[in-house]
């Protein structure tokens, strides 16, 4: 199918694609190759693919209602920084009842964004970053990873609430992140994933 369309500058991008596939067809959009890219709410998060206009089609994603979080991430694609004085975005509704619900999620007030990077799928992040060589040790691991992660800051802020020190420069990992980091390191030892 994209052969067909993208020689009329149109093109689809969803997480079925390979990364190469992505790669190209994100470099033809960023250079105007491609006019129109129809997209899953995937490309909304993690793929810095800005825009002039989005066409949000549906109110749903999947089987579950658009919420605030994915409506304002996919919303934030139209405006084109240094490009653009503004973006626009359109939702499509089908009844005045979900026309009420997209004017509600305009206005919206969105969630904490809360780390949910523990058992498993810590495991994975550590394994990535050594298998990249970003962290070398497990002093790495504690350290500079470590710091790097919402969560260590998310449990820094529970602790200076709570009268602890603010310092983040010097600031250890909480214990319970370096007691999940070390039981996710464990796992993969125990794996024979790393050494």
């Amino acid at each position: 199918v994209l052969e067909r369309t993208v020689l009329s500058g149109v093109a689809y991008h969803h997480a079925g694609l390979t990364v190469e596939e992505r790669a190209i067809i994100e470099a033809a959009f960023r250079s105007g190759v491609l006019g129109c890219l129809c997209a899953t709410s995937t490309l909304a998060a993690g793929v810095n693919l800005p825009c002039r206009r989005v066409v949000i089609r549906s109110m749903r994603v999947g089987m579950a209602d658009l919420d605030a979080t994915r409506f304002r991430q996919m919303a934030g694609r139209a405006g084109r920084a240094g490009l653009d004085d503004a973006g626009e975005c359109i939702v499509m509704t089908r009844s005045g009842r979900e026309s009420s619900k997209a004017r509600d999620l305009l206005s919206a007030e969105l969630l904490p964004v809360k780390s949910a990077l523990t058992g498993q799928r810590l495991a994975r992040a550590v394994l990535e970053v050594v298998s990249l060589g970003l962290v070398r040790s497990v002093a790495a691991m504690e350290g500079c990873f470590a710091k790097s992660l919402l969560r260590f800051h998310e449990e820094l802020a529970i602790g200076e609430a709570q009268g602890g020190p603010v310092d983040e420069g010097s600031q250890s990992a909480p214990p319970s992140l370096l007691d999940d980091l070390r039981a996710a390191l464990a796992y993969l030892e125990d794996r024979h994933l790393l050494r």
